[in-house]
């Protein structure tokens, strides 16, 4: 059977990707390549004000995930490095792919 998946997501990782250092609280690094972009979110303070502010996010296949024996419920407060900054995941949601997940992230000191 053909592997879609790694036909179409290959080259884009290869030629578009970070080498990233995955560490789950509690759990091992597990090195992966993340695709990264900056989005504008919407946060809404206890205020009820809402402010647009920009966020890194961090795209990674499903399967180099689940290779390292992680799913996307071990993420909750996971840190992430590349680029030699490091991140906290606030949060994750669907990529636009269903092979995919997106990192939503916040730099810690």
């Amino acid at each position: 059977m053909i592997d879609f998946g790694a036909l179409l997501d290959a080259p884009t990782y290869l030629i578009l990707g970070a080498g990233a250092v995955l560490t789950p609280r509690g759990g091992k690094d597990l090195p992966i390549t993340v695709l990264t972009q900056v989005i504008e979110v919407d946060e809404t303070a206890p205020s009820g004000v809402v402010t647009p502010t920009l966020r890194t996010v961090a795209t990674l296949k499903l399967a180099d995930l689940a290779a390292g024996g992680l799913a996307r419920e071990d993420l909750e407060k996971a840190a992430i490095v590349f680029g030699g900054v490091r991140y906290e995941v606030l949060a994750t949601a669907p990529a636009s792919s269903l092979r995919e997940l997106r990192l939503i992230l916040i730099e810690v000191p």
